[in-house]
Order: structure tokens, then C-alpha cells, then sequence
């Protein structure tokens, strides 16, 4: 993936490890009318990486009372109100949010190992 912290960039990404995922509920989409609108590309992309044993942690500053029976169609193993450490953050105040959907569906939903690192950290 894309999205690499410092951590990683030593230790590298190891293909068929089970990651730990935080993705912000804000960036698969949109609370409109008091109804969620999920985006379905990213829908599909966050439950196959459910199915393929990642472990999905979702993170939002919505009211639990009004998401939590309109997210029925999302897998996920937790859902939490505040942000914690994970392998992979994707939030919607992120810039890197968009390359890591891209690679998800370039890369058929799996966590590999790049033949080379980006790396977005500053030295």
C-alpha cells in the first residue's frame, strides 16, 4: 500500500500478515438527510478486506444512534468514537486515502508487500 509509516518503512509489509485497519466512516461515504450514503466501490473494498481476515476497525464522530442500523451493509469487527493506534489509518481528512482504495482494487483487495517502498515521510 501506499500509506507507510515510519515503523513499516523498517520493518517492511509482510504479505500474509493480518493487519489492523482504522478507517474512518466518513471517507465510504456521507450522512445526508439523516440517511447514509454508502460510495459502493469503497463498500465492496473495506467487506473484502473483512473477508480476506483483516482486521476493520471503523472510527467516526457520528452519534452511535443514528449510524449504527444504517451501517448494517459494512463489515467490520469494531466500531470506536475516537482515534487509537493502528497499521493503516485512512481518514477523510487524509490526502493518501484516495491511493489506498486505488491500490486495494489494483492489488484485488490484498496487503502485499511493494517491490519498492514510497515513502511520505519527511527526513
Amino acid at each position: 500500500m501506499s500509506i507507510i509509516k515510519a515503523k513499516q518503512k523498517n520493518s517492511g509489509i509482510e504479505k500474509d500478515k493480518k493487519y489492523q485497519i482504522a478507517i474512518d466512516l466518513e471517507c465510504l461515504g456521507m450522512l445526508n438527510d439523516d440517511v447514509w450514503i454508502f460510495h459502493p466501490c469503497r463498500l465492496r473494498a473495506v467487506n473484502k478486506l473483512y473477508e480476506n481476515g483483516q482486521k476493520i476497525i471503523i472510527f467516526t464522530t457520528c452519534s452511535k444512534d443514528k449510524i449504527l442500523d444504517q451501517i448494517k451493509e459494512l463489515n467490520y469487527h469494531e466500531i470506536i468514537f475516537d482515534h487509537a493506534d493502528y497499521d493503516f489509518i485512512v481518514s477523510w481528512k487524509s490526502r493518501e486515502q484516495i491511493p489506498f482504495f486505488n491500490e486495494l482494487f489494483d492489488r484485488d483487495y490484498k496487503i502485499e508487500p511493494l517491490p519498492y517502498l514510497i515513502d511520505y515521510i519527511s527526513t
